[in-house]
């Protein structure tokens, strides 16, 4: 599988990122799905990427500081879409394609974090996997749920701000994997050219995702490095966004049934 990044999202389109219609869209027309991960102040598990809403809704306030009833009350994008609920994403895809779940960890204490998003997971019989920046978040699914293919989001960049120089070389170095033991290492495709991806990729034969893909030059050298593509953008294969949120695959026409 190819996984779209957050969905099939097309903002010009009207289908914003993390969103139903975005996952819908995925599903329908074969592809994977990438989503991120936060928790809500009355510890509901929503599907959202950024640290505050300004960019997608046009205020501050951070995930953490809203109830899932406060946040339901704000569109994405101007558009009908909402911030969805794990829940709620879960039912979108339906065990159509596989899902690579990103849990984002800006504030709070994977100890608290992971073991509600695991409740959350419980019942879903679709595929799925696990991914972060965050290590202690691959250490925990290593320790408590060893059965969850998990996986260490890596750059060469700090994951946040909170991050130390020592912290960040030994996440760009994957110097981690000796404690967490992922089943594979998604890296900045940008920055993939490292030692420790190769030694990782070629000793220890660990699979790697590549992300974000924008392109299809860069998505076709990946794929001939056996590489599983994370997309942004564009639909690998000659496929196009069309109009009104629908999508021009490569064997014809989608539209969601939203």
């Amino acid at each position: 599988y190819d996984y779209a990044h957050r969905g099939l999202h097309n903002h010009d389109a009207g289908v914003p990122e993390n969103s139903l219609l975005s996952f819908e869209l995925a599903a329908e027309s074969g592809f994977g799905v990438e989503l991120d991960l936060q928790l809500t102040r009355d510890n509901q598990v929503v599907v959202f990427h950024d640290e505050d809403r300004q960019r997608l809704c046009g205020e501050n306030p951070k995930l953490p500081e809203l109830t899932l009833e406060e946040l339901k009350t704000r569109k994405l994008l101007e558009t009908r879409e909402t911030i969805p609920t794990l829940e709620e994403a879960l039912s979108a895809v339906a065990g159509r394609v596989p899902i690579i779940i990103e849990i984002k960890v800006y504030d709070g204490d994977p100890e608290e974090f992971c073991p509600v998003i695991w409740e959350a997971l419980q019942g879903y019989g679709g595929q799925y996997c696990v991914q972060s920046f965050d290590t202690l978040v691959v250490k925990w699914f290593r320790e408590n749920q060893p059965q969850v293919l998990r996986g260490q989001l890596m750059s060469t960049v700090r994951a946040n701000e909170n991050t130390t120089e020592f912290q960040a070389f030994i996440q760009q170095n994957l110097c981690s994997n000796y404690l967490t033991r992922p089943d594979f290492t998604a890296y900045d495709c940008r920055v993939r050219d490292t030692p420790a991806m190769w030694i990782a990729k070629n000793i220890f034969s660990m699979p790697e995702i590549s992300w974000t893909v924008r392109d299809e030059d860069t998505y076709r050298k990946l794929k001939d490095e056996n590489c599983i593509v994370i997309f942004e953008g564009f639909v690998p294969g000659g496929g196009s966004f069309g109009e009104n949120g629908r999508i021009v695959a490569v064997d014809g026409e989608v539209s969601s049934s939203r």
